[in-house]
């Protein structure tokens, strides 16, 4: 079913939580919902969307100027000081912050609530 309750909220794919690095239990002690995309081999989509509305949220006054940013960075230590990877930032565009609201919404729906007690 549809996952419910408030930002943040964060997906992963299942082998992330398998890494002995693994961030994912500080995100759920510091109160961060993770859910597990379940559905594919690996969840390798790398997308932030900070001030995302659609029709399900509440109108925000002003209205909110909604960033996405996407790219093939991986948010590692690798990535940053070894790698060749790219990262875009789209400010202020509200349509295409919806769609991927709306597919982060999709994915969401499929994904499994995951917490420190899964990982042992």
């Amino acid at each position: 079913g549809n996952p419910s309750g408030s930002w943040p909220r964060a997906r992963a794919s299942d082998i992330a939580c398998g890494y002995a690095n693994s961030r994912l239990p500080d995100l759920v002690r510091g109160g961060v919902s993770v859910w597990l995309e379940t559905q594919y081999a690996a969840a390798h989509n790398k997308v932030i969307l900070i001030d995302a509305a659609d029709d399900e949220d509440t109108q925000f006054s002003p209205p909110l100027v909604p960033l996405i940013i996407t790219g093939s960075y991986n948010y590692t230590w690798s990535a940053q000081a070894r790698n060749a990877e790219n990262l875009l930032l789209l400010r202020g565009n509200a349509p295409l912050a919806k769609r991927y609201l709306g597919n982060w919404r999709r994915h969401l729906s499929e994904a499994q609530a995951w917490n420190e007690e899964d990982a042992k």
